[in-house]
């Protein structure tokens, strides 16, 4: 009985099992239908949903790119009919295509391929019945395209049905393509070569896209010789990404895989595992874009990269033969099996930085062959070698040697700034970028004291699993009219990676939303958080404390003894600090002016200057000294370039004249010891070179100054501008030569930029609507970013360095005090106190609080990173209050 039977149950189960694979090793998409120049396909059954939310956070799906237009594509089908319920059942629970069809430099024209799964729903389709739109039918190699005209004959959409597919478009010819395509059929394209038998089922979103895709997204709004273009060269030709669902904290698109092509980073990581992530403490928290490149296998990496660099030419490694010999060598030898490449988030005055370390496991061996290159290819006396805060620094003028180094990914370097911070030689492009990040590692303000970066790339278990190639991006720190506007603006992070496994590339693309989720109670509501009645002491000022890596603030106050206090947290009572010799002059700072890891608090009065250091126990130390002057403190301004710390500071008296303190200790040396200078305006401006420290003095006549620490005015200057200035030059570096500039703006607002020698290299006019208006800088209250200022009597303008008008605050008294406000470029303000209260708005315009401050003087704000939250600091009818707004 069993023989009997046995034959026939196996030919069914090899059928059966035929059967499933056939099924299961096929795309869901419409492949048949796609004309041959498609960029990009999508394939899902949830597009056409009324909405398609995932995640704890809620993020709209519809808000991706390619996502977002495919759903707008869907309402071309209410030009054919109005009746909804139609509409619906023909998309209800159907998996549609869209193919996408470069039209413009970054525009996509998109076809959507509808199964119809019966002749009822042929039928419905067959024939249009809205009576307000215009029927036109024409035959393309014997196939009847249905054309839809508006009311006003304008061309709407077109459409056929073929073999039980409604196929549309807006565009008439990409239909005809579509019966082109299936009439002359030609061989498979790559996309669909490569993808066509992709098991994509289970997945609710598939995309399919070739790698230029990416270009017409991002890089056309982007540099042409942009890191991330280089990047994304880095990844496969064709790839696939398809949403998984399950992964309630973070958005997350896998990959079956694809060819993994041939670069010279899959040359190095080639039969290599991934390497985990855990050196967060050295990535600045100024990082908008991380590129990493790393092997877990450094034997293997170390003796392809070798390989590779002897087939490799460049101009700068044939610069590196002539200043160094055989000696070059060393500079690879020792390279290990990561390398990080960090964008730095863009201010007014740097819009192109960017920090590359390099694993180098011997810096004593590198120490003199840095030094001797530094030397040998500087012609320029004094900059070719420095120090700051104990580190060497070596200025390298090869253009684009890390690139010749390290391959294409790290162009963007025509001079090349060296420090090493064990284990990793650090290069920059802009020396005051390396001053940045020594200061953000001494200081600890990396990605290790994030709460949204501090465990980004470690979260995968294996290290088989774990990504050779990857990008980290902060969408609000990046181009924000660019990156940040493809997702929704829920995301926080962006990783962007790339597992290579034999012959096979497996992108990977993973949105982080915030992990703190704020209630729409809270969001964007002002709330007081304390007050305490106090008439004593500095009424005209609200002096905080402000911990930028702790992100604690607290309100300083002074009594009528000059005894400076703090209010405890209830608002109840104050703790005693130090006693002060007056009132205070200007804003207290607070920076590690001792280099001992913590922050001392600066401040000054009219006749000394002062830093307090409070230990672990709260014991407060005061140092105190005076100016060898009998003029009055007018103001403290720090500026960057210590030698022993990341800040120094200005001090002007009442006759303006300048001194410089250096050390906690040292009575301030005075600057114009040559000269006198006259209305100077504030603040004084540090612009610094290696071997160089150099100072921006404007004053009011149009006279434009760049003097040495002893006051030595440097060859060229002063720039006589010819025309009344009313705010302080700033400097902004040449992205191209990386050498700074002096920038501002007259009062009546001509652009002026002067290069380091004197030369005016620009002069323009911005706009002006009305005789009244008049033109300044504004600075934050640290000198670290800058913008322009277009104002009258009823109205300001925030302009960015170019002129361009960011927004405008209407409606305002002709004395308002106007600030900004700068912690980070994703998180700076515009305060504005006008009629007794304070707005607060961030640089698009948008207010933030439900209702004004009210405050008789400008407020102080500060921002506490980890919970997203500004504190604002006001004095209203004798009451010191502390007000607070979560803005995401």
């Amino acid at each position: 009985m069993f023989r009997k039977y046995a034959l026939p149950v196996f030919i069914l189960l090899l059928v059966a099992v035929a059967v499933y694979f056939m099924v299961r090793g096929k795309s869901q998409a419409a492949w048949q239908f796609i004309p041959s120049d498609a960029s990009a396909v999508v394939t899902s059954d949830r597009i056409q949903d009324s909405t398609f939310v995932i995640t704890e956070a809620a993020i709209d799906v519809k808000g991706f790119p390619l996502v977002r237009q495919a759903a707008e594509s869907l309402s071309l089908l209410l030009w054919i009919t109005r009746d909804i319920p139609i509409y619906d059942r023909t998309l209800q629970k159907k998996t549609v295509t869209y193919s996408y069809h470069q039209r413009t430099s970054a525009g996509f024209g998109v076809i959507v391929y509808i199964p119809l799964q019966n002749d009822t729903e042929i039928q419905w389709w067959a024939t249009p019945n809205r009576p307000d739109i215009r029927v036109l039918r024409h035959n393309f190699q014997s196939t009847i395209i249905t054309d839809i005209n508006d009311s006003g004959s304008k061309p709407v959409c077109s459409y056929i049905i073929k073999d039980n597919y409604l196929i549309l478009s807006q565009y008439g010819d990409l239909i005809e393509d579509v019966v082109r395509h299936a009439n002359e059929p030609i061989s498979k394209f790559m996309l669909q070569n490569q993808f066509e038998k992709a098991d994509d089922s289970r997945y609710s979103l598939n995309l399919y896209l070739n790698r230029s895709v990416w270009g017409n997204l991002i890089l056309n709004a982007l540099s042409p010789q942009s890191t991330l273009a280089e990047f994304l060269k880095l990844f496969p030709s064709t790839q696939d990404y398809h949403l998984m669902t399950d992964t309630p904290s973070h958005v997350e698109f896998e990959s079956l895989g694809s060819d993994a092509g041939d670069n010279y980073a899959t040359k190095w990581l080639d039969g290599q595992v991934g390497k985990r992530f855990n050196r967060h403490q050295y990535i600045s928290q100024q990082t908008s874009i991380l590129f990493r490149i790393a092997s877990g296998d450094s034997l293997a990496f170390k003796k392809n990269f070798r390989d590779w660099h002897g087939d490799h030419e460049s101009p700068a490694w044939d610069r590196l033969s002539y200043f160094l010999g055989d000696q070059r060598e060393e500079l690879i030898t020792s390279v290990g099996a990561e390398l990080l490449l960090c964008q730095v988030e863009g201010t007014n005055s740097i819009s192109d930085g960017k920090l590359a370390l390099v694993e180098y496991a011997n810096y004593d061996k590198l120490r003199p062959l840095l030094t001797k290159l530094a030397r040998l290819s500087t012609t320029e006396s004094n900059v070719s070698l420095d120090k700051y805060q104990g580190y060497d620094l070596y200025s390298i003028p090869i253009p684009e040697l890390p690139a010749g180094l390290y391959g294409p990914l790290f162009k963007g370097f025509p001079r090349t700034f060296v420090s090493y911070v064990a284990p990793y030689l650090v290069l920059s492009n802009s020396s005051q970028v390396l001053r940045n990040y020594i200061s953000d590692f001494e200081n600890k303000i990396t990605w290790q004291q994030s709460p949204e970066l501090d465990s980004i790339l470690i979260s995968r278990e294996g290290n088989a699993d774990l990504a050779q190639i990857t990008l980290v991006a902060s969408p609000r720190k990046v181009n924000s009219a660019v990156v940040a506007g493809l997702f929704s603006a829920k995301v926080e992070s962006i990783v962007y990676e790339c597992l290579l496994s034999k012959s096979k590339a497996y992108p990977r693309l993973t949105l982080l939303p915030k992990k703190r989720r704020t209630s729409g109670k809270v969001l964007n509501r002002t709330f007081l958080s304390g007050e305490i009645e106090w008439k004593f002491g500095n009424d005209s000022l609200v002096a905080i404390s402000q911990d930028p890596v702790a992100g604690a603030t607290q309100l300083l106050l002074t009594d009528q003894d000059n005894n400076l206090v703090r209010p405890q947290s209830d608002f109840e009572k104050v703790k005693p600090i130090t006693q002060l010799d007056g009132p205070l002059i200007g804003t207290p700072l607070k920076v590690d002016f001792l280099n001992i890891g913590r922050q001392q608090l600066i401040l000054a009065t009219e006749r000394s200057l002062y830093a307090l250091d409070e230990d672990g126990e709260g014991i407060v130390t005061p140092f105190r000294v005076s100016i060898p002057s009998d003029q009055p403190i007018r103001q403290l301004i720090r500026i960057e370039g210590g030698n022993e710390g990341s800040s120094r500071f200005v001090v002007m008296d009442a006759a303006e004249n300048m001194y410089l303190w250096e050390k906690v200790n040292a009575t301030p040396t005075k600057i114009n010891r040559t000269r006198d200078f006259t209305n100077v305006q504030l603040p004084v401006v540090s612009l610094n070179q290696l071997g160089t420290r150099l100072l921006i003095v404007t004053q009011r006549n149009g006279l434009i100054f760049l003097i040495k620490d002893d006051g030595t005015v440097r060859p060229g200057f002063p720039v006589d501008m010819l025309t009344r200035i009313e705010s302080t030059f700033a400097w902004t570096q040449n992205a191209s030569t990386a050498q700074p500039e002096v920038v501002g703006v007259s009062a009546y607002g001509e652009l002026l930029r002067v290069d380091v020698s004197g030369q005016i290299l620009e002069r323009r006019q911005l706009y002006r609507p009305e005789a009244s208006t008049h033109f300044r800088t504004l600075f934050d209250s640290n000198a670290l970013d800058w913008l322009l200022i277009r104002s009258s009597d009823t109205r300001v303008s925030i302009l960015d360095k170019e002129g361009t008008e960011l927004f405008q605050i209407g409606n305002i008294s002709p004395n308002s005090t106007l600030q900004y406000h700068y912690f980070g470029v994703d998180n700076r303000f515009i305060s504005i106190n006008s009629g007794g209260y304070t707005s607060i708005f961030d640089l698009s315009g948008r207010r933030l609080g439900d209702k004004p401050i009210p405050s008789e003087v400008p407020v102080r704000l500060s921002y506490q990173a980890s919970y997203y939250k500004i504190f604002i600091f006001g004095r209203s009818a004798g009451k010191y209050q502390a007000w607070t707004i979560k803005i995401r």
